[in-house]
């Protein structure tokens, strides 16, 4: 041991330090990579949710746009909805209990085709941070009012989550 390490303090070992570095370099590159197949069923499952969120908000703001055109003195309607968050799935999962209190709770897997995958019991929309309406007759304060009004009832949001404008 003593004779390595005097070879590799007189520079001898020169090439056996290099292929030390290589082979960590190695290891670190190739030991970090996942199968791509399995990254991509990863990722698809996040993206998926988003997706569905995202074409919930355009219909959602389509149909309220829709209803706001059929009131008296509007039309031209354009509406965005801000949610407060991205929503969330809900799994399947069992629980254990002692004397009543959850002890132990673990999801539920289904394993189709060898790939172990949680069950979605169900997704759970993004709750609404407010609405922008931009319309013709906006700037009437009887029509802000109407508009408010209604959608404050809708959705259950405050007057002051929601805005309109001419």
């Amino acid at each position: 041991m003593s004779d390595w390490m005097s070879r590799l303090k007189n520079g001898g070992g020169s090439l056996f330090l290099l292929l030390g570095l290589a082979a960590g370099i190695l290891l670190l590159v190739l030991g970090g990579k996942e199968p791509e197949e399995k990254k991509g069923e990863e990722e698809a499952q996040p993206a998926k949710e988003m997706e569905q969120t995202l074409d919930y908000m355009a219909e959602l703001e389509r149909r309220v746009a829709e209803l706001l055109g059929y009131m008296d003195g509007i039309d031209q309607v354009r509406v965005v909805i801000t949610p407060e968050n991205a929503g969330e799935t809900v799994y399947a999962q069992n629980g254990s209990y002692d004397g009543g209190f959850l002890t132990e709770r673990e999801y539920v897997i289904t394993d189709v085709d060898g790939d172990g995958k949680p069950i979605r019991v169900r997704l759970v929309f993004p709750a609404l941070r407010g609405i922008a309406v931009v319309c013709r007759g906006g700037s009437n304060p009887i029509n802000q009012e109407k508009i408010v009004s209604l959608l404050s009832a809708l959705f259950g949001l405050p007057a002051n989550r929601v805005y309109v404008t001419g």
